[in-house]
């Protein structure tokens, strides 16, 4: 009977290793980081230092997943493709995502209104990066951004 359990306790083989090489990924996360703009903003959205970046797109340090996880979302781009490069990035294979007019429409309206409360005057290219960021978590949120959520979102660009 001692045998039985022995066989049951034994540990479970380890799957085998995920092949990820720490070069491409610091490519593709530089790829992500430009796609939002300056690496000091990228890093702001990743929520770590310009410097834990930088170490992130030499492969100096293996990247963490949440960080990773937010510049993918703010700049379109799946996990799978920076982990891996299984997909192509949106805009490096010129696919097309049809927009939510409505959401986007309303985004745009909300966003120079809350520029305006504030006075606060941005030069159009950082305009319209608040707008596509209002955007992206518009649309995860399926349309809810909250005044708060947008005053950082505009606060981080400004």
């Amino acid at each position: 009977m001692k045998d039985k359990h022995r066989k049951l306790e034994q540990p479970c083989q380890a799957s085998p290793p995920v092949p990820i090489n720490l070069d491409e990924v610091g490519t593709r996360i530089l790829a992500a980081a430009e796609k939002v703009g300056t690496r000091k903003f990228a890093a702001q959205i990743a929520g770590v230092s310009v410097d834990q970046l930088a170490r992130y797109l030499t492969g100096d340090t293996p990247p963490r997943l949440e960080p990773i996880a937010r510049l993918a979302v703010a700049a379109n781009v799946s996990m799978d493709w920076i982990c891996f490069g299984k997909e192509h990035a949106p805009d490096q294979v010129g696919e097309r995502i049809d927009p939510d007019l409505d959401l986007l429409e309303g985004l745009v309206a909300t966003v120079r209104q809350a520029l305006m409360d504030t006075r606060t005057q941005l030069p159009p290219h950082a305009e319209a990066k608040v707008i596509r960021l209002a955007y992206q978590l518009g649309l995860e949120r399926q349309g809810q951004l909250d005044k708060k959520t947008l005053a950082e979102i505009i606060r981080l660009v400004a």
